[in-house]
């Protein structure tokens, strides 16, 4: 830690120190809560918009050895967060990623740093190859340009360029082939998800990953879709859901195929995590005890601890005059007034308790003895009062429901104190004497400003800049602690899903013996292994299947929830034999006549002044093609931005067909789409035209759309007239 002192001493050493106070000063309010910045420990929580089920969040800044770095990497993060808002995410790639600076300068001032070092760090860190060491290089060039900005060393760091995948559309096949999830096995999953012969927590999961396909593998997506998730928009069923780009209430698009098994999914997370949104509005009513931060201190621990024996005490009576406690039965009885019932016959009331004579007896003396304020304990033949200074038979008396111990409090409280005992185990022993005197056991002065410190706090799902924009009792995956593991008995605790429970639970999957991937014969037909695959792969196989299916790089795209279209390539794992099929088959299709297009008609020109040509035009024209439900784009979208924003059938201001469609009227499936098209087109001009609409440029766009399809369709009449002639 650095403390006043040192930061003047330090300011005063640098040439810019005064630059350092003044954004210092500027910046330090950005810090959460009323921290010191001078602190190595900062708890940055309150910047995470999904912090899930953190309570702390602390980034450790005692890791630098050089302090003045250190200084430097706070009010670099600190100015981030000012200016551009920066995630916990990105705080921590900061500090890893300077940390490789820190072991160039070693003991030396930062007034000394130049463009070397910063290539020295890069060297560091290629040498040890971390995991992500390209983003902490792009980090190092960022860090690089700040210092210069604000300090002006003139330092000039360039950051090398990422690696090129080895998957995605400019990779190779075996590159894709471990990203691909076959088709069947996906297929597999989901009809495991409502077999009732897969256990619950297999459902859940099973489940979940169905809602994950829709929304194409982002585990904090899915942690945060509202109760209300499933949306009905008008014929069409789309998901709500934060995006994690934005944190904008976003909807989200899918295949309406998938909405039965959607829908079924949605009511099965809801149904089994209703009782997590019961424990947190329980939670939030009751203003509980964060039991969590109570134990880290010993105060706070005696105080609580004091507080909850004294209100134990005061409402349960442990030498009770009208009840004693069966142990085996776990039941409380009343022995006198049963004798009373039966007249005194010891053996009718016995009997009517289905307890032998001699115990029968044994709980009258029990009885009579805590009239007389007594605690009687019976050990075969034996009887002896309890001493209430003899703390070694408080073990025995502890067996009593009521009687004041370590796991009647952890019971009522649900949180584990085992390791806390010996802090607290005066405190209990002095309850229970209480109990035994039948008098009060005092509790500590109440003081509600010190206890408003350690009530639980129930953080929002999603935050937008600290603002709540979900509470989990709202949530879809909210579930009760105890749901997906048999280590933990509360009741009263609930948990947001994580990507470590995905994690663990694919792992277990695939690589244990008798689990629901090897019984169910999951198998991937590649390798002919057990089924095995990342949780974000989920998005690489639905995003293959829409360019499978013919949508453009931007359709599939914003279906992910990406704004651009540029990261569309690398989630594209269609293999070349399946892209060279589809590409050999429109070749042939041009070549013998059967598409229409300005590649097809500019195709047949050129054949017939030089056919080689023509062959080379039209590999070079095919290089690239998006296949439609309507027809083929052979432009290159991921380079290219489409001119007429997706709308193939009207070209710009002309109205004509886009220059890059190609067309095979005679397939059945493309010739239905277009019939749709043009079907559409004439319902819109219908509603502009009720709306007094007829000269908006809507209504010539839908009126150009019908007439180009008019064309594609009445040339498939000419070419089929001159085929039967």
């Amino acid at each position: 830690m650095l403390d006043h002192t040192d930061f003047r001493i330090f300011c005063s050493a640098l040439s810019y120190g005064d630059s350092f106070i003044e954004l210092l000063d500027f910046h330090r309010n950005s810090l959460p809560g009323e921290q010191d910045v001078f602190s190595d420990i900062w708890d940055i929580v309150e910047w995470d918009d999904r912090p899930g089920n953190r309570m702390t969040l602390l980034v450790d800044f005692g890791v630098y050895r050089n302090v003045e770095l250190k200084m430097l990497v706070k009010l670099c993060v600190l100015s981030k967060r000012s200016s551009k808002n920066i995630k916990p995410s990105c705080v921590f790639t900061y500090v890893y990623a300077l940390l490789s600076l820190d072991e160039v300068l070693r003991g030396r001032s930062v007034s000394v740093l130049v463009s070397e070092n910063f290539y020295d760090a890069q060297r560091y860190l290629e040498k040890k190859n971390c995991g992500g060491y390209l983003s902490y290089l792009r980090t190092l060039q960022a860090f690089s340009r700040w210092f210069s900005i604000n300090f002006d060393p003139m330092i000039e760091y360039v950051a090398p360029d990422a690696r090129r995948d080895s998957f995605g559309r400019e990779g190779t096949d075996e590159g894709r082939a471990e990203k691909n999830i076959a088709d069947e096995d996906i297929a597999k999953l989901f009809s495991l998800a409502g077999s009732f012969d897969v256990g619950i927590q297999n459902r859940f999961y099973l489940n979940a990953l169905i809602l994950d396909v829709v929304l194409q593998g982002r585990i904090n997506e899915l942690a945060t879709l509202p109760l209300d998730c499933l949306v009905d928009i008008g014929h069409t069923f789309v998901v709500k859901v934060f995006s994690e780009k934005n944190g904008k209430l976003d909807i989200r698009f899918f295949p309406q195929v998938l909405l039965p098994v959607v829908k079924k999914a949605v009511e099965f997370i809801r149904n089994h995590t209703s009782e997590g949104r019961e424990i947190v509005k329980a939670l939030r009513s009751n203003e509980s005890l964060d039991w969590q931060r109570v134990v880290q201190d010993d105060v706070a621990l005696r105080y609580f601890t004091k507080r909850f024996v004294s209100e134990w005490v005061d409402c349960n009576i442990l030498l009770d005059s009208e009840l004693v406690w069966c142990q085996n039965k776990r039941i409380y009885l009343n022995p006198i007034a049963d004798l009373e019932k039966y007249n005194g016959s010891i053996s009718n009331a016995a009997a009517s308790l289905d307890v032998s004579h001699k115990t029968f007896q044994e709980f009258l003396e029990r009885q009579y003895a805590a009239r007389d304020g007594q605690y009687l304990l019976i050990n075969q033949d034996k009887r002896f009062f309890v001493d209430r200074w003899d703390v070694n038979s408080y073990r025995k008396v502890r067996r009593h429901p009521k009687a004041i111990g370590l796991k009647v409090m952890e019971r009522e409280i649900q949180y584990a104190l085992i390791r806390y005992r010996s802090i607290i185990d005066d405190i209990l022993d002095a309850g229970l004497r209480a109990q035994l005197q039948r008098i009060p056991y005092p509790g500590p002065e109440i003081d509600l400003d010190f206890e408003a410190g350690y009530k639980k706090i129930i953080r929002s799902v999603v935050y937008e800049n600290g603002r709540p924009l979900l509470e989990p009792e709202d949530a879809l995956f909210v579930i009760p602690k105890k749901f997906l593991t048999s280590q933990c008995a509360r009741t009263n605790s609930y948990s947001l899903i994580s990507h470590g429970m995905f994690r663990e639970w694919l792992s277990k999957n695939i690589s244990g013996k008798n689990t629901l991937f090897s019984d169910n014969n999951l198998i991937d037909p590649d390798t002919g292994k057990i089924l095995s695959f990342k949780w974000h792969d989920i998005r690489h196989w639905m995003q293959t299947v829409y360019k499978k299916g013919g949508l453009t790089d931007l359709q599939a795209s914003l279906l992910a929830g990406r704004k651009i279209p540029d990261q569309a390539a690398i989630y594209d794992q269609v293999l070349a034999e399946d892209r060279s099929k589809s590409l050999a088959g429109i070749r042939s299709s041009i070549r013998e006549g059967e598409t229409i297009g300005q590649v097809a008609e500019t195709y047949a020109r050129l054949r017939i002044e030089d056919e080689d040509f023509a062959e080379e035009y039209l590999n070079a024209a095919t290089m690239v093609v998006n296949k439609m439900p309507h027809g083929g784009c052979n432009l290159n979208i991921v380079l290219t931005p489409c001119p007429n924003n997706l709308s193939c059938l009207v070209r710009g201001d002309h109205g004509k067909i886009c220059n890059h469609l190609i067309v095979d009227p005679y397939d059945k499936n493309e010739a239905e789409q277009l019939e749709k098209v043009r079907l559409n087109a004439l319902s819109m001009i219908t509603v502009i035209d009720s709306l007094g609409g007829s000269q908006a440029p809507q209504h010539r766009h839908f009126q150009n759309v019908v007439k180009n399809v008019e064309f594609i369709q009445g040339s498939v009449l000419k070419r089929n007239k001159k085929d039967n002639v």
